[in-house]
């Protein structure tokens, strides 16, 4: 039977694929610290490393616009990450690819309430006892049955 591991045992020690995962997280974002130190600032922004294996590097962009700006930085981008990271020193390519930014969900209003009938009468009934006219006509309109627009 096999009993609940501290979560630092999976993450440290033995080979198996949380730790793999989160060694290559770990290296993807040192890479990326690099990538931002060499790109101009407007880059910077839509720039990121989506993979790298020993010879390709791959950056993810935002947009097609930021991808064919970052194309002709490639020579020059592959020979300064090959001379100033250890870890990038046998690449040989940097391949772009763009992967537009999902736009939050929009979210759906709620739903219109519906007064009973039986609300609106009460409420028709209270406004007439009222004196103050502007709190007398707000209740008149607060007992008004909705339109549903379908």
């Amino acid at each position: 039977m096999n009993s609940p591991r501290p979560l630092y045992k999976l993450l440290q020690g033995e080979k198996n694929q949380l730790a793999d995962l989160v060694t290559t997280t770990r290296q993807l974002r040192r890479l990326n610290q690099s990538l931002l130190s060499v790109l101009d600032q407007p880059l910077t922004d839509h720039c990121r490393i989506a993979r790298y294996d020993s010879e390709q590097l791959v950056i993810q962009v935002d947009s097609p616009v930021w991808a064919s700006r970052l194309r002709y930085y490639v020579p020059t981008l592959l020979q300064e990450l090959k001379q100033n990271i250890p870890d990038l020193q046998g690449l040989k390519s940097i391949k772009i690819h763009v992967a537009p930014a999902t736009p939050p969900p929009v979210e759906k209003p709620p739903p219109q309430r519906e007064i009973s009938p039986a609300a609106s009468q009460d409420i028709h009934a209270m406004a007439e006892a009222i004196e103050d006219p502007a709190l007398r006509a707000a209740l008149q309109r607060l007992g008004r049955p909705r339109r549903t627009e379908d």
